[in-house]
């Protein structure tokens, strides 16, 4: 048996539904919610190349800021 949202189960139980088709929607829900190991390492990915492409554009900014008022 998979994991499920005990609260959507209960609600479900209690506006009527049969236990069968509690369970399975609960699941299914779970389910969907909940982040594979790849949607978590391809969003890590993402920020790196976020963080990297702050830095270059900060560094962009800064240099010529730094230049002229040192000059």
């Amino acid at each position: 048996m998979s994991t499920m949202i005990v609260e959507i189960y209960e609600a479900l139980k209690d506006a009527g539904v049969s236990e069968e088709k509690a369970i399975r929607a609960a699941e299914a829900l779970s389910e969907s919610q909940t982040a594979s190991k790849a949607d978590v390492d391809r969003l890590e990915k993402r920020m790196i190349r976020i963080e990297l492409l702050l830095g270059v554009v900060l560094a962009a900014v800064t240099i010529p800021l730094l230049r002229s008022l040192l000059t």
